[in-house]
């Protein structure tokens, strides 16, 4: 949806957009072009010589042309192999692999119980420096010498203020001294900055290939985690830990290393105050001290209120994409209502502890930029009330001093809270690896060689695992359910033996017949199973509803745990289930990565019965079909799916009620045509409710209901089981014939539906349904910044923001005033008074703006959340009430990204931003 008050850009539309900005006017009006994929450049940093790559001027050219129109994908650096994701990821796997061994061993030495070994919460981090140990360690080195340059620097300021002070007053001193101090000053500051900018360069890029192998680590592990891990982890969790909690990671590896480091330049700046000031220094070194004890105390309850607050928000995303899977199904019952209740008391409940969090990280914010006020505080009063006074060189380079003691503190909350996050963040990644990946031995399907035989199921019995309705606390879990193997530790299932196709997925979560979920049911599972299909069979599986003949397909595929017995597969197996569609065209969903052969797309199209359907469409069979396939029937996804499966050309193909959505017509094309027709070389088993097909089979398999089957011919079966007969008896019209039931899918009938295989054009244009997603093109607009306030300040509105500025100005005017009636106490300027009146004022203003800067985090941290969580409901019920159609031409992803990385932003990141902006700001004023 486009906005009124943001210019917005659509890619495939207009290949970029003119930026407008302040120097546009003064530059030239013609755009740079977009370059070609050959015309890429590596990553400049390290294509670059030093001069360029110490002041980032590589950065230069892509600056320019984002200055005067929008980047696109060719616009930026590709990636050499050393920082792919596939390389990294190789590095990371082997490090914890090793790490994991090496807990494992250590575990087995104290105990015997492998279901109490638990994954200690440092092997991800360690495994990650280890990973990226050069560039990071570099950042650190960086971090420590620009740290240190920032506290050796007031040792210049206070020969440059002794030189001022000499010169003004005695004029003497050669000039070109001081001049030579001022230019150290700089040089120093320049090099602070330079050291820290690659610094923190270091961290982020750290930070983001951190990301990118967590991303790969959880989605491999989510492709082989077994069925209680897929139970107790769903995809919509998964999904919240990749977009918010490798957020978090993100961040803290940026900021972790900032806490850890401050010893260096903290050492230099205690010696440089007692040498100044004398052990009076040591007073306000005492003051520092105790606020780190107390931060210390403080991070078990942030830790507490961030694992509280996340289970609520994981209950919440989960809301959230069970209402965008079934947004039909809730308009059409009008449950709009019911939803928005209990998406909204979610958000509530996760706001509390939100709130209860930021407050508390604002508290410490506060005690860190209050300490430098106080500890000088505590330091001049202690060393005027010793001796009579100490020059303003050493007074002020002491404030210096202190400032830089004061920035180190600053930054260690934001560290300490980072660290916090991540910790939390990897506690909840750690309890998902250890799951058990799935077990091959269960569910491999064996290849062997025989001349006629093509599937043998040797005396095998088959189950689904089930749990429990209500998710149990994961930490008590852990401890009394399987979380590793004692052979096993490497997170990544052996490769199953064959080559076994499967074409059955589904995008709901509550899917029960997939590999990876293991629901409660009914079904008691099959049975000293006894099969043995030949060559090119065509085999019918027939029984009651809910008897298991979709759980015996799987069984047969290697996709039903596997308790006993065995399976063999002579050849390539496809399992034709579900009816899944990808978002895109309708050739290459039923292509599905294969290499496009004409005459074959021909016959399958024609043979599933799709012509027909493809003349609809305004661009064939290169029309986009959707998220979820929303310009498509559900016969038409069936029959897609069926192509799909033709297409592939496997040996054996199993199809699961593929007739079940498609008229009588269709259905009798589909079987003359396609199952005995184009597929009558292969051997193909049919699961199917269709009874007039089994006179066409030749056997067939009734499931009995009690886990047990009969599998014989169709005279047979219908000579010796009496539920085959009733079964037969119950589904026949009693007003229908045999012979009207048999003209149902007649396979001697006419196979002419008026169809006549078309040439399928190889160039046909795609036409798109899902547009691509728009991205802001030059600055915000007031009116976004007027009606964030608007949600921060809620009903009082001006009166809030009134009370805000009045706060946010005596925390300012506190500030500002305390250093300055401390020159006022130094130059003595009243006279009459004595150096208790000057101490008592002086004491006064620190408090003063020790409080007052406590409220003023708190009031921004309350209005943060409430903005927050006004918009963040805002959006639900915005989302609750759009019209179907925008529901499906935009993709899940996309829509289910603003409730969990966006809106982790709006509760974290951006309080965090505002602070850091505001606190200067407010001071230039």
């Amino acid at each position: 949806m486009k906005s009124d008050n943001i210019a917005m850009e659509d890619l495939p539309d207009s290949k970029y957009l003119k930026q407008r900005r302040l120097l546009t006017p003064l530059m030239s009006k013609k755009v740079p072009p977009i370059p070609s994929e050959d015309e890429r450049k590596a990553y400049g940093e390290y294509h670059t010589n030093p001069i360029s790559r110490m002041m980032f001027w590589w950065l230069n050219p892509i600056l320019k042309v984002g200055y005067r129109r929008t980047l696109t994908e060719n616009d930026l650096f590709y990636l050499e192999d050393r920082q792919r994701t596939e390389t990294l990821y190789e590095i990371f796997r082997g490090y914890l692999d090793e790490e994991i061994a090496r807990a494992w061993k250590k575990f087995q030495e104290s105990s015997d119980d492998p279901r109490e070994f638990k994954l200690p919460i440092y092997i991800i981090p360690l495994c990650l420096f280890k990973t990226m140990k050069w560039e990071y360690s570099r950042g650190i080195l960086q971090k420590i010498l620009g740290d240190c340059a920032s506290a050796t620097t007031p040792l210049l300021q206070k020969k440059l203020i002794n030189f001022v002070q000499v010169k003004t007053f005695s004029n003497v001193g050669n000039t070109g001294q001081g001049v030579g101090y001022a230019i150290g000053v700089c040089l120093m500051i320049f090099f602070q900055v330079l050291m820290l900018t690659h610094a923190f360069h270091n961290f982020q890029i750290s930070g983001a290939k951190a990301k990118a192998v967590l991303t790969r680590l959880l989605l491999d592990k989510s492709l082989t985690v077994d069925a209680r891990g897929n139970h107790y982890f769903p995809a919509s969790k998964i999904q919240s830990m990749i977009s918010t909690d490798l957020n978090r990671i993100d961040l803290a590896v940026g900021f972790a290393p900032v806490g850890f480091v401050t010893i260096f330049p903290i050492i230099i700046c205690i010696a440089l105050l007692i040498w100044n000031v004398g052990v009076s220094a040591l007073v306000g070194i005492g003051v520092f001290i105790a606020n780190i004890f107390v931060l210390g105390l403080l991070v078990s309850s942030l830790m507490l209120y961030r694992e509280k607050a996340m289970v609520f928000t994981d209950k919440r995303v989960n809301l959230v994409k069970e209402l965008l899977k079934n947004f039909k199904m809730i308009k059409f019952y009008s449950w709009e209502n019911s939803y928005q209740d209990r998406i909204e008391n979610a958000r509530n409940n996760e706001m509390k502890y939100i709130l209860r969090l930021q407050l508390l990280r604002n508290f410490v914010f506060s005690l860190a930029f209050a300490m430098p006020v106080l500890a000088s505080m505590a330091t001049f009063c202690t060393a005027f009330k010793i001796t009579d006074g100490k020059s303003a060189a050493s007074v002020f380079s002491s404030l210096s001093l202190f400032e830089v003691l004061s920035l180190q503190f600053i930054l260690a909350p934001f560290s300490l809270n980072s660290t916090v996050d991540m910790m939390v963040s990897v506690k909840k990644i750690n309890q998902f690896l250890q799951h058990k990946d799935t077990n091959p031995n269960e569910f491999s399907v064996e290849k062997f060689s025989d001349s006629t035989l093509a599937i043998k199921v040797d005396n095998a019995s088959f189950e689904w695992d089930t749990f429990e309705d209500e998710e149990k606390d994961y930490e008590e879990e852990a401890k009394t359910k399987d979380n590793i193997e004692d052979e096993d530790h490497n997170c990544a299932t052996e490769t199953i033996k064959g080559k076994i196709t499967v074409d059955y997925k589904s995008d709901s979560d509550s899917i029960s017949s997939t590999l990876t979920k293991g629901v409660k049911t009914a079904f008691p599972g099959l049975n000293n199973i006894n099969l043995e299909i030949a060559k090119g069979e065509f085999i019918v599986v027939t029984g009651a509803i809910g008897s298991g003949k979709s759980s015996l397909l799987q069984a047969i595929s290697g996709l039903m745990k596997r308790t006993s017995g065995e399976v063999y597969v002579d050849g390539d197996l496809l399992l034709c289930g579900y009816p899944w569609v990808q978002n895109s065209t309708i050739r290459e969903n039923i292509l599905f990565g294969l290499p496009f052969n004409k005459e074959r797309y021909d016959q399958v199209v024609y043979s599933c019965s799709l012509q027909s359907d493809f003349d609809q469409f305004q661009g064939g069979d290169m029309t986009e079909v959707g998220e979820r396939g929303i310009t498509l029937s559900g016969g038409q996804k069936a029959r897609i799916n069926l192509a799909r499966s033709v297409y592939a050309d496997k040996d054996i193909i199993l199809l699961d009620d593929v007739l079940s959505a498609v008229d009588a017509k269709v259905g009798k094309h589909i079987v003359n045509t396609c199952i005995l027709g184009l597929l009558g070389g292969k051997t193909r088993i049919m699961a199917t409710h269709q009874l007039s097909l089994i006179d066409s089979a030749d056997r067939m398999v009734f499931l009995n209901g009690d886990g047990t089957i009969d599998f014989g011919t169709i005279p047979e079966l219908r000579k010796r089981n009496q539920k085959l007969i009733e079964l037969l008896q119950h589904q026949r019209d009693p007003g229908q014939d045999k012979e009207d039931l048999s003209n149902d899918l007649d396979i001697q009938g006419s196979t002419d539906e008026g169809q006549q295989i078309e040439h399928a054009d190889e160039h046909k244009e795609i036409v798109k349904i899902i547009g691509d997603e728009e991205k802001a093109v030059n600055a915000l607009s007031f009116q976004v910044y007027y009606n964030y306030c608007k949600l921060a300040f809620g009903k009082l509105g001006y009166i809030s923001m009134l009370v805000f500025i009045i706060v946010s100005s005596l925390e300012t005017f506190t500030q500002i005033f305390t250093n300055t009636w401390l020159s006022f106490w130094i130059e003595d300027k009243f006279v009459s008074r004595s150096k208790n009146f000057y101490m008592g004022i002086y004491i006064m203003f620190a408090f003063l703006y020790a409080i007052m800067l406590c409220f003023f985090l708190f009031l921004l941290g309350y209005f943060c959340v409430k903005a927050a969580e006004r918009l963040n409901i805002k959006a639900s019920r915005k989302i609750l009430h759009v019209p179907m159609s925008f529901i499906d031409i935009s993709p899940i992803g996309r829509v289910l990204n603003r409730f969990t990385k966006d809106t982790d932003v709006l509760d974290n990141e951006l309080l965090e931003q505002l602070i850091q902006f505001l606190s200067p700001l407010f001071n230039c004023f």
